[in-house]
């Protein structure tokens, strides 16, 4: 803004007052020209800028959107299903239904939160290489070189005849079961018999049931080994289908998925998941091509084709695949876990899988739910971890049986879900930040819970460890529970379920919960003052001091178009450095006996 001359009259032309003549001078200053205070107009303030802007809700439903800002900042969380992994509670494209991490609780159904099913050891052993396979209504394991079946989970039963030697892979079509023993070839039994024996020489690290056939490998040759396997009588290990070109390639896992046989391998820190398909005419197998490459140091550790997906289990964890029309698989996100994931086992909308070593004192298995996805754009369906037991080995093997799952921990043995709940869960929301980087003051977390037993609540504090907040209570109805006044630029809410003290086998459901705080940013302050502009006027000390009230008025407005920062002194109590944020000009008035223009300037000045 310009002010141009309004009247005949000349201005005082003289120089603006300069910084040093500023102080003490006159009663403030700003950029360094003098001004005193009219204060006549009752417009000298000092106030703080409110921190919200008004609300506004013009949404058809009300709802969250609709509790004004001005009260206590609300976090809530009412619905888990969309799974773990999600760091940030609350940052921009969060889901409101997803959360970082739990343990002991399963999460699938909308609107609510349960305990898992505690586990128990139904057959102890400290071998590492143990395997298990489910043939109607069999249960087999393989405990290094013994294999054992039972039907009711308390007996186990060793074959006889099993002197192949350590099992190296095991599968079944329902009704025959078979085991590779490597240089010892492949062993056969048939389901309830009491009995292995050899057949088929040569040999074999590897089998897979795909596509009704028995698929064995052994380094980087892969063979149909359907007519060997089925015969009545022993037989030789048929001429390879396909042997890799690189003499260190290690097939290691097969599937079957849609139209193809899925083969997996690695040679150093490179890998591929393979496609075979079948011939149309002949039926034969058709040599693999390569479906898929995995990212460089990420090694394929276990595949399982389910409901026309592809699950690939690597060196970091877990990935989703689509198979295109022409069986190339599009790998997904990866689900990270700490150690390879080496087995898999579908049923209904769930996968579950190998979580080896899940946290410093937990292993046992994570679950999917291919019903719902965490984020449809990179592939990664909903996920947490699922049962547990306390210790430390690798899972190698999950089946179900009679409902249940059955899994091995190397080291430990084979357990299998328990009738009772696990005694505490848990789960962490992630990181609530309230959408601002300044400190926020936990104030309150609300806690809702049915059912039986207990509930407590956790809250940690920038990245810290949790800390308790008030008491365990009593589940079935809501707690409304003090965090403390803790300051911190981000919170995570941690609620624990405990099951029934007098029936273990009940346990409370987490319904909801509420994180409410105060937020506590830097206050930023505003100055009101009301500028004298005369073409004289008087200094502290009543003498007559001449001033460009037009320059004044230009510069004021020039600083608040720039927002230029500036320095704002009031006498020698304060210097402030200040951007101009408004002004506005009042008491306009032109005399003859003193030409110039006599006004004040209300400048509004924001604090730096």
């Amino acid at each position: 803004m310009v002010y141009a001359t309004p009247y005949p009259y000349p201005y005082y032309t003289g120089a603006a007052l300069s910084s040093e003549t500023t102080s003490g001078l006159f009663e403030v200053g700003l950029g360094g020209r003098g001004f005193n205070i009219d204060y006549s107009l009752d417009r000298f303030r000092y106030l703080s800028v409110p921190l919200l802007r008004q609300p506004s809700d013009d949404s058809e439903s009300p709802g969250d959107q609709s509790i004004n800002p001005e009260g206590l900042w609300r976090r809530y969380a009412d619905s888990w299903h969309a799974g773990a992994g999600q760091n940030d509670f609350d940052r921009n494209g969060s889901s409101r239904y997803r959360f970082r991490r739990s343990k002991g609780v399963y999460v699938f159904d909308k609107w609510g939160v349960t305990l898992l099913p505690d586990t128990e050891n139904i057959y102890e052993t400290e071998e590492q290489n143990l395997h298990a396979v489910v043939a109607g209504e069999y249960l087999y394991i393989a405990d290094d070189d013994e294999i054992l079946l039972t039907d009711d989970l308390d007996t186990f039963t060793a074959l006889e005849d099993a002197d192949g030697g350590p099992v190296l892979s095991m599968v079944s079509d329902g009704y025959h079961v078979w085991t590779a023993h490597g240089s010892n070839g492949i062993y056969r039994t048939t389901r309830g018999d009491s009995a292995t024996a050899s057949q088929v020489t040569g040999t074999v690290e590897l089998l897979a049931f795909a596509k009704g056939r028995v698929i064995a490998a052994a380094g980087g040759s892969i063979y149909d080994a359907t007519a060997a396997a089925v015969d009545d009588s022993p037989d030789t290990l048929p001429s390879a289908l396909y042997e890799h070109p690189n003499p260190d390639f290690q097939w290691n896992s097969v599937t079957e998925c849609e139209a193809w046989i899925y083969a997996g391998g690695f040679s150093g820190d490179k890998s591929q998941v393979y496609r075979i398909s079948i011939d149309d005419e002949t039926t034969n197998l058709l040599p693999p091509v390569v479906a898929a490459p995995l990212p460089d140091g990420e090694v394929v550790t276990a595949l399982q084709g389910y409901l026309g997906f592809v699950l690939i289990g690597t060196t970091r964890g877990v990935r989703f695949a689509v198979p295109s029309q022409q069986g190339d698989l599009t790998l997904g996100a990866v689900i990270e876990t700490p150690h390879p994931v080496r087995c898999f086992e579908p049923q209904d909308r769930f996968v579950w899988f190998g979580w080896s070593d899940y946290d410093g004192a937990s292993t046992g298995l994570g679950r999917i739910d291919l019903s719902v996805f965490a984020d449809a754009d990179a592939l990664l369906p909903a996920h947490a971890s699922d049962l547990m037991v306390t210790g430390h080995g690798a899972v190698p093997a999950v089946v179900t049986f009679q409902d249940k799952r059955v899994f091995a921990v190397e080291g430990m043995g084979f357990y299998t879900e328990s009738e009772e709940l696990v005694p505490e869960g848990h789960i962490d929301s992630g990181a609530i930040g309230f959408g601002i980087a300044d400190p926020k003051i936990g104030l309150y977390v609300d806690v809702h819970t049915l059912g039986d037993g207990k509930f407590q609540a956790a809250v940690a504090i920038d990245d810290g460890a949790f800390g308790n907040i008030g008491s365990t209570y009593a589940a079935g109805i809501e707690r409304s529970i003090a965090v403390g006044e803790a300051r911190a630029r981000e919170f995570e809410l941690r609620v624990n379920l405990y099951r029934d003290e007098n029936d273990p086998t009940l346990g409370p459901t987490l319904i909801n919960w509420l994180f409410r705080s105060q937020p506590s940013p830097q206050v930023t302050h505003m100055w009101e003052v009301p500028l004298l502009m005369a073409p004289v006027v008087h200094d502290l000390a009543g003498n007559p001091q001449p001033m460009d009230t037009i320059s004044n008025l230009n510069f004021i407005a020039s600083l608040c178009a720039s927002k230029e920062i500036v320095t704002f002194q009031f006498g020698d109590v304060m210097t402030q450095s200040v951007v101009v944020d408004a002004f506005e000009v009042v008491g306009h008035k032109i005399t003859s006996s003193t030409p110039g223009l006599n006004a004040t300037a209300v400048v509004r000045l924001k604090e730096i």
